[in-house]
């Protein structure tokens, strides 16, 4: 009997251990409520019931203490939740769309700001994005700065008697110096970062001087070909002319005339 009795207690109280440790699921009626008001699910969840009984007391007792009594501004006070018209969502919605406009603002007047500085340095930079010496200053140097020597090389064929006088002057020789520094000037301010405006004048006064150099060197280069032209249609001078000896006294005098003159 003992025996009996002493696994009977043991039972009941492993029983009691056991069901203590275990969990027993809650219910919060209020929480829920507001976990549903907050994410907008429903509103008046576990509202009171408003009706009393025949006392004048309420019939939903539990929920009128706790509603109407503890937490008396959940319903009554001001909506506090966060998806609200005017609450914080709202708010920091309109904060992004106004930093959205800002920044689009910002990013506008960067790319403003770099495609006027792509089109400064478009406008300024010489080499291949030189327009002006592409589209025509660039055949009319190179004419220019050959004109003389083309010709001076065809000069070579045709008299060589002009050829070796022109190309032994010193104005030539002057020239020869000037057109290696104008070379030099244009090849600086093709590859020059300038002003478009400010490099065609520029272009346009060495090409003023240019052509004036050779002006003077086809001026100088007509002259040599003409004085070489006379040369070769001169009548060539008797040889016996040159070697014939001028008579020095009367009697040699009188001979000579008798001789070369017939009366």
């Amino acid at each position: 009997m003992k025996k009996i009795l002493f696994f009977i207690i043991a039972f009941l109280l492993l029983a009691v251990a056991g069901f203590s440790q275990s969990v027993i699921e809650g219910t919060d009626k209020a929480n829920n409520g507001q976990l549903k008001r907050m994410v907008f699910i429903q509103w008046d969840d576990w509202v009171p019931d408003p009706g009393t009984d025949w006392l004048g007391l309420p019939n939903n007792m539990e929920g009128w203490l706790y509603w109407d009594v503890l937490h008396n501004p959940y319903y009554t006070g001001d909506d506090r939740r966060p998806y609200r018209l005017g609450g914080t969502f709202d708010e920091n919605y309109a904060s992004l769309l106004l930093q959205e406009k800002d920044d689009k603002k910002i990013a506008d007047s960067t790319k403003a700001v770099f495609n006027t500085n792509i089109l400064t340095y478009t406008n300024m930079s010489g080499g291949d994005l030189d327009e002006p010496w592409a589209l025509y200053f660039g055949n009319q140097f190179n004419t220019l700065t050959h004109e003389i020597g083309n010709k001076v090389a065809t000069l070579a064929t045709q008299s060589p008697e002009a050829y070796a006088g022109f190309t032994g002057d010193k104005y030539y020789k002057s020239y020869l110096e000037y057109l290696d520094v104008t070379n030099d000037r244009l090849s600086t301010l093709h590859q020059s970062l300038l002003d478009k405006g400010d490099r065609i004048v520029a272009y346009l006064e060495i090409m003023k001087e240019l052509q004036k150099q050779n002006k003077i060197m086809n001026y100088m280069m007509g002259i040599y070909i003409a004085a070489a032209t006379r040369m070769t249609t001169m009548p060539k001078v008797n040889q016996a002319a040159k070697k014939q000896v001028i008579p020095n006294t009367d009697p040699e005098i009188v001979k000579s005339i008798l001789s070369n003159f017939s009366f």
